[in-house]
C-alpha cells in the first residue's frame, strides 16, 4: 500500500482521529480521568517511589560492582524513601487528547511493527514504514 492509502485505511480506522470520542467510549467509557489507562501517564507517587527504588538498586550494584573491580570499597548511597519520593512529585495535568493519542500510536506501532504483516481487506499488505520514517507522520 502507499502512503496514501495507509493514511486512508487510518481515516477509515479512526474516523474522529486517534483520540476521538469512539475511540475514548472504547477505551475509557467511564473517562479518560477515571480509566486505569491513565496511570500510564500519571503513575501514583507509590509506583513513582518503586521505579525510582528499583533505578537506585540496579545503579548501586553496577556502581559497587564497578569499585570492587578497581579492588575499592564506597559507601552504599541511602536509599530513596516514601517521604522523599512525596516531597518532590508534582502530578501533571491531564492532557486528555494528547495522552490518548499517543497510547493509539502506540498500540498501532506495536500491530504494525515487529516484523508484523497487516494485510488489509483487499490482501496486500499495510507498511507504516521505519520507526523514524512513521513517527514523522503520525
Amino acid at each position: 500500500m502507499s502512503e496514501t492509502e495507509v493514511h486512508a485505511l487510518f481515516d477509515r480506522m479512526f474516523p474522529l482521529g486517534f483520540s476521538g470520542q469512539d475511540v475514548l467510549d472504547e477505551i475509557a467509557p467511564e473517562g479518560w480521568e477515571q480509566s486505569p489507562l491513565l496511570a500510564c501517564f500519571h503513575p501514583s507517587v507509590e509506583r513513582v517511589f518503586e521505579e525510582r527504588l528499583m533505578f537506585h538498586r540496579t545503579t548501586e550494584g553496577w556502581r559497587q560492582l564497578a569499585r570492587k573491580r578497581q579492588g575499592q570499597t564506597i559507601e552504599e548511597q541511602p536509599q530513596p524513601t516514601l517521604e522523599d519520593v512525596k516531597r518532590e512529585y508534582k502530578p501533571l495535568p491531564v492532557e486528555a487528547n494528547e495522552e490518548v493519542t499517543e497510547l493509539v500510536g502506540m498500540c498501532l506501532w506495536d500491530v504494525f511493527s515487529d516484523n508484523h504483516d497487516v494485510i488489509a481487506a483487499d490482501g496486500r499488505v499495510a507498511d507504516i514504514g521505519t520507526f523514524r520514517g512513521a513517527s514523522c507522520e503520525c
